[in-house]
């Protein structure tokens, strides 16, 4: 096998919901195909703490090359007392390097809006006691979020960030992290895109959410990693810069965030 794993220029995906049942039927194909296409780190996310979730997520993270993300989701807040032990088990596995994505959603409301911010409040002081970086899923809800937020130390990084340019100035001033997913390659993404052009490279990480939001050229079909090459080329369009200029930087923003050290060739 061609050993490309050294090779210090592919794509990443830092958030794929690889437990979903929608890859049940084959979940490891959908990783053969991502390293196919040159996805060479996939960070794979645990937000429901079934046993069954439980089990497939701790499979997939003895790839040498998935790393592990595990919170409670904000929809989920409202669970969290049957959670928080299965969660602190969790953690204590090396493979897991961020956690998230825990915040306030307000849009869906699943969860009671006094509930979700009393369990934010209790995860972030769990990344605070493992020096753990934090994942940050917030919907309507960035005025509470950084209220928030503007207390608390660490690094942050907005998974598939949507909010608008009200909200950058904030965010850039404390050096949070933002991922883009599928959202910006569609077509009524005319906004996000322009938001993206202000994001300085150096904070900038690219994601599927895969099964969900695939990007504009796979729209209808289930998301997966290998989709998130679509996220990079639209990205470089928006910047005006190389694809394979882009990758390295990428590469260099997870290292920095996840605080991790991929071998180099």
């Amino acid at each position: 096998m061609h050993d490309r794993n050294n090779c210090r220029n592919y794509f990443i995906d830092t958030h794929a919901h690889l437990t979903d049942k929608k890859f049940d039927s084959d979940r490891e194909n959908v990783l053969k195909r991502a390293k196919n296409c040159d996805v060479r780190k996939i960070f794979c996310v645990l937000s429901d703490f079934t046993e069954r979730d439980i089990k497939i997520f701790e499979e997939i993270l003895k790839d040498e090359d998935v790393f592990g993300i595990a919170g409670v989701h904000p929809h989920e807040a409202k669970s969290f007392k049957e959670t928080e032990n299965k969660l602190k088990r969790i953690l204590e596995n090396k493979k897991i390097v961020a956690l998230g994505e825990i915040g306030l959603d307000f849009y869906y409301m699943n969860s009671p809006q006094d509930i979700q911010v009393k369990v934010f409040q209790k995860q972030l002081d769990f990344a605070v006691k493992r020096n753990l970086p934090v994942v940050l899923h917030i919907r309507n809800a960035y005025s509470q979020a950084k209220e928030i937020l503007k207390k608390c130390g660490g690094k942050f990084l907005l998974h598939s960030f949507s909010g608008d340019f009200s909200d950058i100035e904030f965010f850039q001033k404390r050096n949070f992290y933002f991922s883009f997913s599928g959202i910006l390659t569609f077509k009524n993404a005319g906004n996000l895109r322009e938001i993206a052009k202000e994001i300085p490279l150096g904070r900038v990480l690219f994601e599927t959410d895969c099964p969900y939001l695939a990007p504009q050229k796979y729209r209808g079909k289930r998301n997966e990693p290998a989709f998130v090459k679509e996220v990079y080329r639209t990205f470089a369009e928006i910047k005006g810069m190389e694809i394979e200029e882009l990758k390295k930087t990428v590469l260099k923003n997870t290292e920095n965030f996840f605080n991790l050290k991929f071998a180099s060739g």
